[in-house]
């Protein structure tokens, strides 16, 4: 393949440091970052390269990021759990009422009658609202289902993810599905 010859000819790091190629007469081409390369072949020996990038990205940096997020999942449901599930009901109501207190304090509004999972998940994450519905609906989902908060990050892994959870957490919420 054409890319492979041109990224063993250094082609990317030369490019990537300015260095023009004037041994073609092809025409210009202008890729997103305003540089000029010479042809099309060109363009595709950077978009491969780019491509083995993002393959490196997605088997480790992604891979622990995202391990490392149902992690803070599985501690954000073990606490509801402990706390909320299991505790008093003065603790509870302590608990909620300096959450909302704290939230508020760091410019994030709450409701005062939001479900306390939810305060939780805003509170761990100071997340936007979607972003704390789809932990939200996940945690929800996996207790649903019998998942204890130990058990999180591996079920989260064999759903499909978040969003694959969470969403079907949502339809179900909905009652548009069984």
């Amino acid at each position: 393949m054409g890319s492979v010859s041109a990224i063993n000819n250094n082609f990317v790091k030369r490019y990537l440091a300015g260095v023009q190629d004037h041994h073609s007469d092809h025409s210009f081409y202008r890729i997103d970052n305003g540089d000029k390369v010479k042809n099309a072949s060109d363009v595709f020996a950077e978009l491969d390269y780019l491509c083995s990038e993002r393959e490196g990205w997605e088997e480790t940096e992604h891979r622990n990021s995202t391990t490392r997020l149902y992690r803070l999942l599985a501690s954000v449901y073990s606490v509801y759990e402990q706390s909320f599930v299991n505790g008093k009901d003065d603790d509870r109501r302590t608990v909620r009422q300096q959450l909302v207190g704290k939230l508020n304090a760091a410019g994030i509004t709450v409701r005062k009658s939001a479900d306390t999972l939810g305060l939780l998940v805003r509170y761990v994450f100071k997340a936007d609202r979607r972003r704390v519905m789809s932990y939200k609906y996940a945690i929800l989902a996996a207790k649903s289902h019998g998942v204890d908060p130990d058990e999180l990050e591996d079920w989260l892994g064999e759903e499909g993810g978040l969003d694959e959870v969470g969403g079907h957490q949502v339809v179900l919420r909905l009652g548009h599905t069984a």
